[in-house]
């Protein structure tokens, strides 16, 4: 399974680097988009509960430079986005909108990125900014881990 987990990360990443060039080729000068695809947590979790990925929040408040700093250079960047938006059900989480949540999830720093399995278990916390290269460092242990666990059938996390 180890090994299997192994290739589809690595196909997925090929994929994700596929699709930047090919987007960057089509849309230069173009951003990316953020690679939030839900508005709130209550849609991202319900779509986590049929898809079975792991739900990625990231938890900013107002007025936070280095939540601002971590959503632009690190977030958004060119090569993490894809393959973030394609491993995760991706949100985020306004500690000003959302402080009940943000106390229940033990944030106590921001930004703070959560990475939380379908059925509830938190499975990475990582408070502050962080760059490009050591997010991807972090979640692909996670991500391993994740459906090592799970055995989910690596055919469904490739085709994704």
């Amino acid at each position: 399974m180890l090994r299997t987990t192994s290739f589809v990360l690595i196909v997925l990443v090929t994929q994700a680097a596929s699709l930047v060039t090919a987007q960057v080729t089509a849309n230069k000068g173009d951003s990316v988009a953020p690679p939030f695809e839900f508005a709130n947590i209550d849609d991202a979790w319900a779509a986590a509960q049929e898809s079975r990925d792991p739900v990625l929040m990231f938890v900013t408040s107002d007025h936070c430079y280095y939540c601002k700093k971590m959503l632009s250079e690190t977030l958004m960047h060119p090569q993490l986005a894809p393959a973030v938006a394609q491993l995760f059900e991706t949100t985020t989480v306004n500690a000003n909108q959302n402080p009940e949540l943000v106390q229940k999830l033990g944030v106590r720093a921001f930004p703070t990125t959560l990475v939380v399995s379908p059925d509830g278990r938190l499975l990475s916390k990582l408070e502050g900014f962080v760059a490009p290269q050591m997010l991807g460092e972090h979640l692909n242990p996670v991500l391993r881990a994740y459906y090592e666990l799970t055995e989910r059938p690596a055919d469904s996390v490739a085709n994704r």
